[in-house]
């Protein structure tokens, strides 16, 4: 205490800043807080491994709504299935397509615009107009001269003819209008010319989709565990290596050294020592002032050592 000039205040902040202890603090803190960073990334998705994977034991459990699958899984059944399913749908496609074209083909000979059916039927009846002017002169001429009574009677035997009774019914287009006619997809089915259904055995997709998944990100988290658990095993025991050796020399620093210490000691610029407290205040000799300060830098250099040594230890374990 009391070696040279007091030390300023942005003296003692930098001394604070730059003490072990903080900086030790600080790469602690910083490190645990890019551990915490990635464990919150990455747990979600093996907390959905051991959800899906490990206490799940197949697909069904994830079509039951039990778990949720892996990211992997969802996203390998939904490719799968698409490129499993591409041939059905374009069969699915084609035969939609024929029977829509079909279906307006059957339909248009059915159909007519309704401009041309009505000025038809406007001519018609003009024709008929014209006709029934015709016929009532000529009726009334026939009137005087036929009877119509009978001719009546014979009209109503001739419409009683079964001729008359022909029903005309709408044709019979089942594999035009029925949509049930289209290929159906009920399982996977193939011959040797390839594939003759549009279905792809989606619980198949399934169960091999989860196992190949399963299987793939066991992979992962195992080489991604046993990766950092070889890094900071490597890592700890370097630290623990470096500190146990401090501490030992710390410690046995008695028996590495010789008896010999140097001091730094404070002058002004003209060459004029500046002496401690000790010295100036309470009288001590020079002598007694050093001895007393190396004895109080030995012991707490020892004590440092000892837990230098138990951190080593323990970094070792």
């Amino acid at each position: 205490k009391g070696w040279g000039p007091k030390k300023t205040p942005s003296q003692k902040m930098v001394a604070l800043l730059t003490h072990p202890i903080l900086v030790t603090t600080v790469l602690v803190g910083g490190v645990s807080a890019i551990l915490y960073a990635f464990w919150f990334m990455y747990s979600p998705l093996y907390l959905e491994y051991v959800d899906s994977c490990v206490q799940a034991t197949n697909f069904q459990e994830v079509d039951n709504g039990n778990v949720t699958g892996t990211m992997l899984y969802r996203n390998g059944f939904e490719l799968s299935y698409s490129y499993a399913a591409s041939d059905g749908d374009v069969l699915a496609a084609q035969n939609v397509d024929e029977l829509n074209v079909g279906r307006d083909l059957e339909c248009n000979q059915y159909t007519v615009d309704d401009t041309i059916l009505f000025n038809a039927m406007i001519d018609e009846y003009n024709k008929l107009s014209r006709r029934v002017q015709e016929l009532q002169f000529q009726n009334a001429a026939l009137d005087q001269c036929l009877d119509i009574s009978a001719i009546s009677a014979s009209l109503v035997q001739l419409v009683g003819d079964p001729e008359f009774s022909r029903v005309f019914e709408f044709p019979d287009k089942d594999m035009i209008f029925n949509c049930s006619k289209t290929t159906t997809c009920q399982s996977l089915t193939t011959t040797d010319e390839g594939v003759s259904g549009c279905s792809v055995g989606e619980d198949i997709i399934k169960s091999s989709m989860y196992d190949a998944a399963c299987s793939l990100e066991n992979f992962l988290h195992a080489y991604l565990f046993s990766s950092f658990t070889t890094f900071a095993a490597f890592v700890s025991m370097n630290i623990g290596r470096l500190f146990f050796m401090r501490g030992i020399v710390r410690i046995g620093w008695r028996h590495l050294i010789p008896n010999q210490f140097s001091f730094l000691g404070s002058c002004t610029d003209s060459g004029r020592i500046i002496y401690p407290e000790r010295v100036t205040e309470k009288g001590d000799t020079m002598q007694v002032a050093i001895a007393s300060a190396l004895k109080s830098r030995l012991s707490s250099w020892e004590r440092w050592g000892y837990l230098i040594l138990v951190t080593g230890l323990a970094a070792q374990v």
